[in-house]
């Protein structure tokens, strides 16, 4: 592996998640099949920098293979190579330029590269890993999480929203509904429980299980 195609990696996993590497060196075997099971003059055995290879192939589905092949598109320019025969792709890279396939490779190559991507760049040439988009946080609502007591009763705000009480007299309003001030917690209210919510010109009132009634002024 070597620092070019480490770059081409990174470029393209960085777009494509899902990317699969399928191969990078070749193989020596003899002097006439040099870099097996790629041509003798392939780029995948080529002289890099701190290693051999400069070239990457991608395989998966024919869904990831083209979502590869669109993510190095932008970076042509950059690229000795880059050949796909498929998802309707009518042309490969050359050098930097986007060539006709058939006239630049030949039939042979071409039809080779129906089941892959093949993507190479020069010695000294290294993709800039696009920087991974900021990390969203939506900030919750309640902080800290809002843990509502045993509810009774319900009331609806006359201009929106809505009123929940609790047993204990604490009231919660929801929805642009006013906040008005609630029993719960005062002097005059130990040992009450609440029981209902009423309007009362547009404003709720307390009531108590044992009656009595509490309302806006609190």
């Amino acid at each position: 592996m070597s620092r070019e195609t480490e770059s081409l990696i990174a470029f393209v996993k960085a777009k494509v998640p899902g990317a699969v590497v399928t191969a990078t060196l070749g193989h020596y075997l003899t002097s006439a099949n040099p870099c097996s099971p790629h041509s003798p003059g392939s780029l995948h055995c080529a002289d890099a920098t701190d290693g051999k290879g400069l070239a990457v192939d991608w395989g998966g589905d024919e869904a990831h293979q083209a979502a590869v092949f669109r993510a190095l598109e932008p970076v042509a320019d950059q690229l000795a190579e880059l050949i796909h025969n498929g998802s309707g792709i009518t042309r490969a890279v050359k050098n930097g330029q986007w060539v006709n396939p058939l006239v630049v490779y030949g039939t042979t190559v071409w039809a080779a590269h129906s089941n892959h991507v093949h993507s190479a760049v020069n010695k000294g040439t290294f993709l800039t890993v696009p920087a991974p988009p900021p990390t969203v946080k939506v900030a919750p609502m309640f902080s800290p999480p809002l843990v509502l007591e045993p509810l009774v009763a319900e009331l609806s705000c006359p201009t929106g929203g809505v009123w929940l009480l609790a047993a204990s007299g604490a009231v919660y309003a929801f929805g642009g509904a006013p906040f008005l001030g609630a029993p719960a917690g005062k002097p005059y209210f130990t040992g009450r429980r609440a029981a209902q919510l009423r309007l009362v010109e547009s404003k709720y009132m307390v009531v108590a299980e044992s009656g009595e009634t509490y309302g806006p002024g609190y």
